[in-house]
Formats: C-alpha cells, structure tokens, sequence
C-alpha cells in the first residue's frame, strides 16, 4: 500500500522511462489508497494512443473512479485519442488527425486549478515515455514544463531500464522539472535482477527518492 502522505503536494504529472511500465497501475493504485483514507481525488490521461472500446488505460481509469463508460466521461478523462497503439504524432498522421499543445495544455489547466479550489488530488497521467512526442514539435516534457507542477517517474526493471531511468531523470532535470520522487513498479517476472539491486545501482548515479511499489 502506498503511504499517500509521502506526497508534498496534490497536483501531479505521472510520466515514465517509457512504455507499458506501469503508469496506470501506480495512479489506480494511488487513488484508492487516497479513497482508503477519506481524500478527494481524480485523474486524467489527456492523451492517449492505442484507444479502442475494449482494453485501454482510459477505461480502466473509469472503472477506478466508478465512472460509466459512455463518450462524456471519457471526454472528461481522454479527450485526444487515437486509435493506433503508436507515439501520438505518428498515430495522429496515420488517421489525418492533428493534435494543438495549447488545447492540451490548457485541459490539463483547467484540472489543475478545478482541483485545488476543490482541494483535491490531482493526476494527469501522461502517454509513453518522458520525451514521447505529442504533436510533430512538442513532447511531453514540454506540456509538463508548462504545467509547472511536480513530476512523478514510474520506471520498472527490465535490462537497459538503468540507463533509461537515468537518462530521463537528465532530461527533466535539463527542463527545470521538479521530479517529486521516482515510483519503481518492480516486476517479478523479469530477469533483470533483483530491486535491490538496481535500488543500488541508482543511487550510485542519483540521488533522487525512489518509492518500492
């Protein structure tokens, strides 16, 4: 379980070292932890590749905050979608589709300052990886420069994810991001090594705080 009062704030932007590395999984986690515990909160994920009516992180996002599925609500958490499962400016080309940062931008906003008149958590969950472009000249380390609110980087265990997570910590770092804490969803399955053992290796090359989730 999540100890919720680690978090110094209550708007956050959920990215990762890359794709399928468990962003969805952290923040369905986070919210009912939150909900556990008498604490408003929702999320959004503004963009998102891969859509279809079945099997998407939208609709399990729907599902945790025991929303129906019908197109308001998704509207409300998913407003840019497409539906091939690739970088959104590619997936945006394939269906003649294009996105504008600004409106994406200012949705993100206007949750932001909706949540904290509410006092409420807050959690836009991004697309991808740190850098997964949004449009054919923005990516999402721009969109989370803008948004000026702290960062949270999900990373996962599986060989290369050393070098990606210290990579991606450079690259926020680079854009003045305020990386809250790094959130390792480690994966038994995966033969990479234990988390110990990459908890060491991190640390050799960064001191940023990690959560074991």
């Amino acid at each position: 379980m999540i100890n919720y009062k680690l978090f110094r704030n209550k708007q956050y932007f959920v990215t990762a070292i890359g794709t399928d590395i468990g962003k969805t999984h952290f923040v369905t986690n986070l919210y009912q932890t939150l909900l556990n515990n008498s604490q408003k909160a929702n999320i959004i994920k503004p963009v998102i590749s891969g859509f279809d009516s079945d099997n998407n992180d939208t609709l399990e996002i729907l599902d945790i905050l025991k929303l129906e599925n019908n197109s308001e609500n998704i509207d409300k958490i998913s407003p840019f979608r497409l539906k091939f499962p690739l970088s959104p400016d590619i997936a945006a080309k394939r269906e003649e589709k294009e996105f504008n940062f600004n409106e994406i931008k200012d949705f993100c906003l206007k949750n932001i300052k909706k949540s904290k008149e509410s006092d409420e958590f807050l959690l836009i969950e991004g697309a991808g990886g740190v850098m997964s472009p949004i449009t054919s000249n923005k990516n999402f380390l721009d969109l989370m420069q803008e948004l000026q609110i702290p960062v949270l980087l999900v990373i996962s265990n599986y060989l290369g994810s050393i070098s990606h997570t210290l990579t991606a910590i450079k690259s926020l770092e680079q854009y003045n991001i305020n990386l809250e804490y790094i959130i390792f969803n480690f994966r038994e399955d995966s033969n990479s090594g234990s988390a110990l053992e990459m908890l060491e290796s991190l640390n050799n090359f960064t001191d940023q705080k990690i959560i074991l989730l």
